[in-house]
């Protein structure tokens, strides 16, 4: 890949026409139609072992086409746009900032759970007896959506919809991750630290679309603008690590070490907020990475990122009084981007921001915890 910028010639052309002369007056205005500019790093010599830092940006723009036309309704004289005009607004890169910060803080977390696990056994304890019951609750639970399902009748809807609610959560935070910690469980008696340098990755993608509001574009004559943008962000972190094998390794793939990562997690209500400010991954990070930290040997990070933009407007009405306008007009970009940074360190936790992350997933969870309000009394 080598740096290049081109700018590509477009025209705007104006037709007048004045029907009460038969004239016809056309104008030209030189506008772009276009543009490509791609930037990189220089290309260093490589070992084939450890990566090397790179980078690369890409952005391509395409202005038009236009189709607008002015009337004077006292004279008729009429004005006929076409052709390019100005390009799409230069806010590609800025609109997905937060995507990218979400991936960066998903694939650290993973990494994370690659170098230590997501066992916990001493929120798990504490759980216990919850766990324990959990058989006989389904059981009851089964039992009593037979028993209503047999005699429903409008007025009594909200007892199996309490019922399924109640089903759902238990299998959700009850039997899943009992399930997740046998299985843990297993693993740590499989994998072993070994002392030896090992490979640990983790990496997540976020992809977007999303509808925003642009005044005063592609002018301030009373255009109504929308930029239509999808966004695609990935980030990936592979670390080499060499890790004993010794107590306080062992503990940490056990349980959290950390009283307070322990506390928030027996919180009640605590996991509704980390949907929306994942305060239990930032704890147990800060304590994986204060544990683990001293392990690295060395590691990258890559960034890498696609924005496709697609702004539209149109114009209609009479501003100012006498005359009349119509139009539309577009404009598209398209920004590619790559960052590979070299890691001295394992890096630092990344801060919870507020992000309601509410998918489908967290969308139902929500629903069945409603369900468990319904028919109580104020």
């Amino acid at each position: 890949m080598k740096p290049q910028q081109a700018s590509y010639a477009g025209v705007l052309i104006r037709n007048r026409v004045y029907p009460s002369q038969g004239i016809n007056d056309v104008l030209t205005y030189n506008y772009s139609s276009g543009s490509l500019n791609v930037t990189c790093g220089p290309l260093l010599k490589g070992n084939h072992k450890s990566p090397n830092p790179w980078s690369f940006h890409i952005n391509r723009r395409q202005n038009g086409p236009l189709t607008a036309v002015y009337t004077n309704t006292a004279s008729g004289d009429t004005d006929y746009w076409s052709g390019n005009y100005v390009g799409i607004t230069e806010n590609l890169a800025t609109w997905l900032s937060a995507d990218m910060d979400a991936a960066v803080a998903a694939a650290y977390s993973d990494l994370l759970d690659d170098i230590r696990g997501g066992m916990d056994l001493s929120v798990d304890a504490f759980q216990g007896r919850q766990t324990i019951g959990t058989p006989k609750q389904i059981l009851k639970i089964l039992t009593e959506m037979r028993k209503v399902g047999r005699q429903l009748r409008k007025r009594d809807i909200i007892k199996p919809m309490k019922q399924a609610g109640n089903a759902w959560l238990i299998w959700v935070y009850g039997v899943k991750p009992t399930m997740q910690t046998i299985h843990d469980a297993i693993k740590f008696r499989r994998d072993h630290y070994l002392d030896e340098v090992k490979i640990f990755e983790g990496k997540a993608t976020r992809v977007t679309e999303k509808v925003i509001n642009v005044p005063n574009w592609p002018d301030a004559g009373g255009w109504n603008s929308q930029c239509k943008v999808k966004t695609s962000c990935r980030c990936r972190y592979k670390v080499r690590m060499k890790i004993p094998d010794n107590a306080l390794t062992s503990a940490a793939r056990l349980s959290s070490l950390n009283p307070a990562s322990i506390a928030w997690e027996l919180m009640p209500w605590s996991f509704v907020v980390d949907w929306f400010l994942n305060v239990g991954d930032y704890l147990r990070g800060v304590e994986t990475t204060l544990v683990y930290g001293r392990y690295f040997s060395d590691g990258f990070v890559t960034k890498t990122f696609v924005s496709e933009g697609d702004q539209k407007a149109t114009r209609s009405g009479t501003p100012p009084p006498g005359v009349s306008w119509s139009g539309e007009y577009q404009a598209s970009g398209v920004n590619k981007s790559l960052e590979r940074a070299i890691l001295s360190s394992l890096p630092s936790v990344p801060s919870p921001k507020f992000r309601p992350e509410l998918g489908s997933g967290r969308l139902l969870n929500a629903a069945a915890l409603l369900t468990t309000f319904l028919g109580r009394k104020s």
